[in-house]
């Protein structure tokens, strides 16, 4: 009896052994199968490159060039504005004071004759100068005048106030006694410019 249990306890162990080698070898196997197979990579991706700028024109034509090196008078350049930065700049350098510029003034007019004017040809008044009506900006020329400017008849003077407060233009187309310091007599018109009518006598300076 006891020969029998021990047999069976061995055959047991035996059978135990024998499973657990089978076990063990099947892993054994499969590992090395695994091991065995060679690994699969994943196929690298292509990428395309990034076309450069002159690539990307060379479909454009003959004029992409001035357009790549921003020749073209097409494109409009934008500049950036300045920042601002709400304070105003501080000066450099030393402040530059603005110098007066000269004024070159034209001589003045030096009087051809100089004394007392007079008038003349006023409606109902005086009579005028035949061919000359009344209303006009004429004289007639004294002797002084007439000596200094010679050829005088037609000619075009400014007969302005000794005190510079008003001048007019006349054109001298008679002649008058004018004696004493009168050096011309004016049309009406003329002399209303420089005084009234009224005042009958004015000094004046005559300039060409």
């Amino acid at each position: 009896m006891r020969r029998a249990v021990t047999w069976t306890l061995l055959w047991l162990g035996l059978a135990s052994a024998v499973a657990v080698g089978v076990l063990v070898g099947s892993l054994l196997a499969h590992t090395a199968i695994a091991a065995s197979r060679p690994a699969v990579l994943a196929a690298p991706q292509r990428v395309s490159p990034l076309p450069s700028p002159a690539a990307a024109r060379l479909d454009e034509g003959p004029d992409w060039y001035p357009r790549l090196l921003g020749t073209d008078p097409d494109l409009v350049p934008i500049t950036s504005s300045p920042a601002v930065t709400g304070r105003s700049p501080e000066p450099t350098g030393t402040p530059r004071t603005a110098q007066p510029s000269a004024v070159l003034m034209a001589p003045a007019a030096l009087p051809v004759a100089a004394g007392v004017a007079t008038w003349y040809c006023e409606p109902g008044r005086s009579p005028c100068t035949v061919g000359f009506p009344a209303g006009g900006y004429y004289a007639a020329a004294g002797p002084e005048l007439r000596a200094a400017l010679g050829d005088w008849r037609g000619q075009t003077v400014t007969v302005e106030r000794e005190d510079g407060a008003a001048a007019v233009r006349v054109r001298l187309v008679d002649t008058c006694a004018c004696p004493g310091e009168r050096v011309l007599d004016l049309y009406g018109a003329a002399f209303a410019v420089l005084a009234p009518l009224s005042r009958g006598v004015i000094r004046v300076e005559v300039k060409p």
